[in-house]
């Protein structure tokens, strides 16, 4: 085993400790990291080679690469051949130039705007950017439909737009629509200000595992405030939040290929419903899809099963044209009315 840590820093300052497993061959079987990672933490990175081959020139190599993250497996890659300095080394270490996968003229980013809000119905809004959430108030807290998508500052950036929106009132509840990376990354920040994560049952153990782990690589909100998650998984298929003012639904969607645990919200009186990932409507007046989309097609399915009956149905990745859609297109999409 051979341990040393690598020359840069992380955001945090610490240095990157790097693991390496040579067997009696001296051939490498193992190497790990801890990279940081807005969900995990300090997160572990573990990547195996195995099956070695002996190619041109007496050359080594794994012809399998298995890596891991967090735990859980990330990609496995065969390798078919390998040449030692090859001829073109030079042109194949070489980043493209901008405007050809490369960045734009090495000129940076403007900084991003912050959100501006859509009011769907008297104390309901819309938090529009590329990952929508939905704004619900309650007559003592509010309610966020997907609170932490994309980074810790676009959550940041969509409870400050709530309060903006509904003040004077704090934030209780965020509902994650599933567990995927893209629509979790932001929820240590949802942490640090004391929202509870309401969930399935099956995403619980995985965002209690991740969010408890050491952050030292890159300290972020959460670990800096103190605060623990806390998650709240739903005891069945369906949690309502229900108030004087306010009732809202959250319904467990069956069937569908893309993730285990994924869930839809339904606000009944003002017949809006919220859902993500399951399918992107083609832009109105396509063809119908041939065949048609799976997700789609569970979509319909699932409102059918469960009785609702939406009038305006919310994306939380914009549809192209952006809009709020209806079941009637929907189903149009499939080909059914």
């Amino acid at each position: 085993m051979v341990t040393f840590n690598a020359p840069v820093k992380s955001p945090g300052g610490q240095s990157y400790k790097v693991v390496g497993y040579i067997n009696g061959e001296n051939l490498v079987e193992k190497v790990q990291t801890w990279l940081e990672n807005p969900i995990f933490g300090d997160m572990l990175i573990e990547t195996e080679y195995s099956y070695y081959r002996e190619g041109a020139n007496g050359l080594k190599f794994p012809s399998q690469i298995v890596q891991k993250r967090g735990g859980w497996p990330f990609f496995t890659a065969y390798i078919l051949g390998a040449h030692a300095n090859p001829a073109n080394l030079q042109q194949l270490m070489t980043p493209p130039a901008g405007g050809r996968g490369g960045p734009p003229g090495g000129a940076a980013a403007p900084a991003a705007a912050g959100p501006t809000s859509e009011k769907l119905a008297d104390g309901v809004y819309r938090i529009n950017g590329a990952y929508n959430s939905l704004a619900i108030e309650f007559a003592d807290y509010i309610l966020l439909f997907e609170p932490g998508p994309q980074s810790e500052a676009r959550a940041q950036a969509i409870i400050a737009e709530a309060k903006r929106v509904i003040p004077n009132k704090p934030i209780r509840y965020g509902v994650i629509s599933h567990h995927h990376f893209d629509h979790t990354s932001g929820l240590p920040a949802v942490v640090a200000e004391g929202i509870a994560i309401v969930t399935p049952t099956v995403n619980k153990a995985f965002l209690m595992k991740a969010l408890t782990a050491p952050r030292t690589l890159a300290p972020d909100s959460m670990s800096k405030s103190g605060k623990k998650p806390v998650i709240e998984a739903m005891t069945g298929d369906k949690r309502v939040f229900q108030d004087a003012t306010r009732t809202f639904e959250v319904h467990l969607i069956k069937g569908l290929p893309h993730a285990d645990g994924l869930v839809i919200g339904y606000l009944p009186k003002e017949k809006i419903l919220v859902y993500a990932d399951m399918f992107n409507l083609p832009p109105p007046n396509d063809p119908v899809p041939n065949p048609p989309v799976v997700g789609t097609q569970v979509f319909v399915d699932n409102i059918e099963r469960l009785k609702l009956e939406p009038e305006r149905i919310m994306s939380i990745h914009n549809l192209n044209p952006d809009r709020l859609t209806t079941l009637a297109e929907i189903k149009a999409s499939l080909g059914r009315k």
